[in-house]
C-alpha cells in the first residue's frame, strides 16, 4: 500500500498544481486513506531494526537516532495532509491553498526509498538483502523501473510547461494535460512541430532544460537497455567463445570428424547445460560454504523421492554424504533387465531412456528424474533397461549407504518400513523398476 501511496503521490501531486485541483470526492478519500498509511510507516520506521556491515540494529534508541537523521523531516512534511487541515479550519484564503499545495511536492521525495520499498515486497528482514540481489541481476525488473521513471519524469515535465505556458491551456483539465504531454514528448524526441512555442524568457530556459533532458534520457534509456540485454546473454557468448577455439584446436590437429562430433556432444552438454546451472562465484566461496551449499542443493533433490519426502534435514544430509557422481556417455548402459539391483539414481543432466526386457522404449527421464529407488528397499531383479540418450551426469546412491543411515535414523527406518508396506502389491505386479 506504501508503494502504491508512492505512485499515486508522484502523479497527482504535479497534476494538482498544474491543474489548481483541490481533493474532494474519491480524491479526498485516497488522499486520507495514504496519509494514514504513512503515518502507519513512520511508526514502523521508528521500530524496524536495519543492517549494518552485516549486524542487524535491534536497539530502539539507535533504530530510533538513525531514522531522525535520515528521513524523518522529510517523511514527517510529505505525510502532514496541509490542504486537509486548511480545508477542516474552513481557511479560504487561495494564496494559503496554494502554498499549502506547492508543500504537497515533498511527498514526492519518498519516491527516492522506492526501491528499498519493492524489496521489502517481497523480502523480510534477513531476506531483504538476497531480494535486493535478486532485483539487481532481474533484466525485466531493470526495464520496468526505468519506464516508470521516465512516465514520472514525462508527466512532471508536462505539469510544468502547463504551470509556465497558461496560454494554451483551454480551461479543460483532460484536454489541458493533453497538451501539456503532448508538449513534452514532442520536444524530448526532438521532433518540434512548432505549434506549441514557448513565450518568454522563463518558457525558453525551461524549454531548453527539457531539450538537454531529452538528450540524456536518450542516452540513459537506450544505454540501459543495451546493457541489460548485453549482460543477459554474456554468458553464452562466453562460452561459444570457448566452443571456437575448441574447434580452431581440433582442425589445426586434424582430429578425425567422428571424434570432433563426440567432443563437440561433450562439450554442449558441459557448458551451455551443466554449467549453465553452476555458478562460478560458489568456487570462490570457502570450503565450509560451498559443501553447505551443495548439501541444501542434493537435500532439495532428494525430497522429490516419496521414500525421502518426510525424512528430517539432518537425515538428509547424511544421506547425501553418500552420493556418488558418475558421468555417462551417449549409449551407456546403467541399468540392465534382469540384474540385482544395489543402487538408485538421480538424473542431474541429460536425457535416459527407460526400455522393456526386448528392446522396446518405455519412456525417457530428464533433469531432475529418480530411478532405481525399489532397489533400496527390496532385493529384486530390474524389471527394465535404462541407458543414457546423451551425455549425463548421475548421483547414485548405494543400498549398503542406505542401510546404513537407515539404521542411523530409526524414524526413517519407520517411514521406510510403511512405505515398503504399501508397495507391495506394486512390486508383485511388476509396474516399477
Amino acid at each position: 500500500m506504501v508503494l502504491l501511496g508512492i505512485c499515486w503521490y508522484a502523479i497527482t501531486v504535479p497534476l494538482y498544481i498544474a491543474l489548481d485541483i483541490n481533493s474532494r470526492g474519491w480524491s479526498l478519500v485516497l488522499d486520507t486513506a495514504w496519509t494514514l498509511f504513512f503515518i502507519v510507516d513512520i511508526y514502523l520506521n521508528f521500530n524496524t531494526p536495519y543492517l549494518t556491515d552485516g549486524e542487524w540494529i535491534t536497539k530502539k534508541s539507535t533504530i530510533r537516532k538513525r531514522y531522525l537523521r535520515s528521513w524523518f523531516a522529510v517523511d514527517v512534511v510529505a505525510t502532514i495532509p496541509f490542504d486537509l487541515v486548511l480545508m477542516l479550519f474552513t481557511i479560504n484564503q487561495p494564496w494559503i491553498f496554494s502554498a499549502t499545495r506547492l508543500i504537497r511536492i515533498f511527498r514526492v521525495f519518498r519516491l527516492f526509498r522506492l526501491a528499498d520499498v519493492v524489496i521489502n515486497l517481497s523480502a523480510h528482514g534477513k531476506e531483504s538483502l538476497v531480494t535486493d540481489v535478486i532485483l539487481d541481476a532481474n533484466a525485466q525488473m531493470k526495464i520496468t523501473l526505468l519506464l516508470f521513471w521516465v512516465m514520472i519524469g514525462l508527466n512532471g515535465i508536462s505539469c510544468g510547461w502547463m504551470i509556465i505556458s497558461p496560454q494554451y491551456m483551454v480551461g479543460d483539465p483532460f484536454s489541458d494535460y493533453v497538451m501539456g504531454l503532448y508538449w513534452t514528448v514532442t520536444t524530448l524526441t526532438t521532433v518540434g512541430y512548432g505549434d506549441l512555442t514557448p513565450a518568454g524568457d522563463l518558457a525558453r530556459v525551461y524549454t531548453m532544460v527539457v531539450m538537454m533532458a531529452g538528450v540524456l534520457m536518450y542516452g540513459l534509456v537506450i544505454g540501459n537497455i543495451s546493457t541489460v540485454m548485453h549482460n543477459h546473454q554474456a554468458y553464452k557468448i562466453r562460452q561459444r567463445e570457448k566452443v571456437v577455439e575448441l574447434a580452431h584446436f581440433l582442425k589445426n590437429y586434424k582430429i578425425p570428424k567422428y571424434l570432433q562430433n563426440d567432443i563437440f556432444n561433450y562439450y554442449n552438454h558441459y557448458l551451455f547445460e551443466k554449467s549453465a546451472k553452476n555458478s562460478e562465484l560458489i568456487d570462490e566461496l570457502p570450503l565450509e560454504l560451498q559443501q553447505e551449499i551443495n548439501d541444501y542443493v542434493n537435500v532439495f533433490m532428494l525430497r522429490d523421492v516419496p521414500i525421502f519426502a518426510n525424512a528430517s534435514h539432518k537425515c538428509l544430509t547424511d544421506m547425501v554424504h553418500c552420493l556418488k557422481t558418475r558421468t555417462l556417455s551417449p549409449h551407456q548402459m546403467i541399468i540392465r533387465h534382469g540384474d540385482i539391483g544395489k543402487e538408485m539414481y538421480f538424473l542431474s543432466h541429460g536425457v535416459v531412456e527407460v526400455q522393456l526386457a526386448d528392446g522396446s522404449p518405455v519412456a525417457k527421464l530428464r533433469s531432475g528424474a529418480f530411478f532405481g529407488e525399489v532397489a533400496l528397499i527390496n532385493e529384486v531383479t530390474r524389471t527394465a533397461t535404462v541407458k543414457a540418450i546423451t551425455f549425463s551426469d548421475l548421483f547414485v546412491l548405494s543400498k549398503k549407504d542406505f542401510l546404513r543411515v537407515m539404521e542411523t535414523y530409526p524414524e526413517f527406518k519407520e517411514e521406510v518400513d510403511r512405505i515398503v508396506a504399501e508397495r507391495q502389491e506394486e512390486l508383485f505386479n511388476n509396474k516399477t523398476i
